[in-house]
């Protein structure tokens, strides 16, 4: 299993717009206050699921992640990188054993 990762205090703001299409990836202003892979980044409404980020780019692995609607952001706008109910139910299988 690949676990979602996470880090504190992981906030920054869109480098440019973000079309609600298929888009594979996009910039943001900080990529360092991101982990390198497999975490969910939320804009606005949007859960995103990303597979790696290099530098300032964020490669996307799924729009719309947890049932959220895929949206086109403006630049400038938020991504956060949240703690998810997925992450404390990847802690709880492991701790269960």
């Amino acid at each position: 299993m690949t676990y979602l990762q996470i880090k504190d205090n992981a906030r920054t703001i869109l480098d440019g717009q973000l079309l609600s299409g298929e888009t594979t990836s996009f910039d943001v202003v900080d990529g360092s206050v991101f982990p390198t892979t497999n975490f969910v980044v939320t804009i606005e409404d949007e859960k995103i699921l990303i597979s790696s980020r290099t530098t300032n780019t964020l490669t996307i692995s799924e729009r719309g992640y947890d049932s959220t609607t895929p949206a086109t952001h403006a630049d400038a706008t938020y991504v956060n990188l949240n703690l998810l109910a997925e992450h404390l139910e990847e802690m709880r299988t492991e701790i269960d054993g």
